[in-house]
């Protein structure tokens, strides 16, 4: 009889192991779950941004191209040593490098869209893409002001040729920094605007109480 009651413990604390097993694996795949729709509102709003950077790369990428396009065949058209010979000129060599810079940011945006970021990282790449631009708008300013300089300097020159040179490459620095300040402007909007649509939603899912952050469970 002592041995059939040892068993009978034996069996009874079996079957509480194996509810303890079943409770913890539902608890764990119902968190994994819970986890996983929490994260899809970080991750949609970061597809949203790397699609308004990749987007934003095919229109600075299509600007390069047709002004190397056009550039080029309005360098081989009109006379050398004229003023629009060398804005032609400095137009294709300039968007070369834009060229250079949208492909690479391209390819980079469209696979970051498989991507998924944590929050810190959601946080980071908003505050990454803003501060870009917000640089590059200053930059874009002093390409307008160094193409006003060049302008003014180019009046120095009694030489045509000379003149014409630093005219040209002047006019064409207007142009080129007043699209790259107006893209800029734009592109810093836009993720602005995507920002401020989705802020309260984001900011939903953190609370803080002075010393953490705790991050809420969306209710369904």
């Amino acid at each position: 009889m002592k041995n059939v009651s040892v068993a009978s413990q034996v069996s009874l604390a079996n079957f509480k192991d194996m509810k303890t097993y079943i409770l913890s694996f539902f608890l764990f795949s119902f968190s994994l779950q819970v986890h996983a729709q929490d994260m899809e509102i970080f991750n949609q709003y970061n597809r949203e941004l790397n699609t308004h950077s990749r987007n934003g790369m095919i229109a600075l990428g299509s600007w390069g191209v047709g002004n190397i396009i056009v550039g080029t065949a309005g360098a081989l058209t009109t006379e050398k040593g004229s003023m629009m010979f060398s804005f032609h000129l400095m137009n294709a060599s300039w968007n070369v490098v834009n060229l250079g810079i949208a492909l690479p940011a391209y390819f980079g945006a469209r696979k970051r869209l498989g991507k998924q970021y944590d929050i810190p990282g959601t946080f980071k790449l908003q505050r990454q893409q803003e501060t870009l631009y917000a640089i590059n708008m200053v930059a874009d300013g002093l390409y307008i002001g160094s193409g006003v300089f060049l302008q003014e300097f180019g009046n120095r020159y009694s030489n045509d040729n000379v003149r014409n040179s630093f005219k040209g490459m002047g006019y064409s620095l207007i142009l080129q920094g007043g699209f790259l300040l107006i893209f800029d402007a734009v592109m810093l909007g836009v993720h602005k605007s995507h920002w401020k649509k989705n802020e309260r939603k984001i900011w939903e899912q953190l609370e803080f109480n002075g010393t953490s952050i705790k991050w809420n469970i969306p209710s369904k």
